[in-house]
């Protein structure tokens, strides 16, 4: 027991004096660092640039670009010199008669519109008796704005009833729009009337 009370002492002892040793060669080693002189720092500033007149370069000019001369509306299609020319001749077809566009086409709205509406046709048998009458059909929209399921729910006489579905076919809408898709409308009722024209 005692040798190993003396056994630590001395290790204690040791362990004590190879500190102390090494505490005084790091105060050694830092004091000898703090009297070594530093180099001095020097800052050195740019060279001041010496101010220029900034000049402002220009673009190149567009040159305008000419116009496009528009084409005659009606070609000559015979010569006027005298020779002879082969060539076709083209006319324009006749505007679709008893087509009538409302005035909403372009307006800003997100219900049902009617782009194009139809007069029906006055049967010529109506025309012949002296025949005057109405239809009412009801009808649905697609989303593309044509017109389906045309069904007839009164007539005064069933001579005008294919007119008025014919012309209820031919019927174009914008179709209304939620959250910017376009969706069917069903039920619409649309009154056809048929008149004899007073002469």
């Amino acid at each position: 027991m005692l040798t190993r009370i003396l056994t630590a002492a001395a290790a204690g002892m040791v362990m004590t004096a190879l500190l102390i040793f090494v505490m005084n060669y790091l105060i050694e080693v830092s004091e000898a660092v703090e009297s070594t002189p530093r180099p001095r720092m020097t800052l050195e500033f740019g060279r001041q640039v010496e101010e220029r007149d900034v000049i402002e370069k220009q673009p190149p000019p567009v040159m305008p670009t000419p116009p496009i001369p528009a084409p005659p509306l009606n070609p000559p299609t015979e010569p006027t010199d005298g020779t002879d020319v082969i060539g076709i001749r083209m006319t324009l077809p006749a505007p679709p008669g008893n087509i009538h566009v409302p005035p909403v086409l372009g307006a800003a709205n997100n219900g049902l519109i009617n782009i194009i509406a139809v007069q029906p046709n006055y049967p010529l048998i109506a025309s012949q008796r002296g025949l005057e009458g109405h239809v009412i059909v009801v009808f649905d929209v697609t989303e593309m704005g044509t017109v389906s399921n045309v069904v007839i729910v009164e007539s005064s006489s069933p001579v005008f009833n294919k007119a008025a579905i014919d012309a209820a076919y031919r019927f174009r809408y914008k179709a209304r729009m939620i959250d910017g898709v376009p969706q069917a409308t069903s039920g619409l009722r649309k009154l056809f009337t048929f008149e004899m024209e007073q002469s």
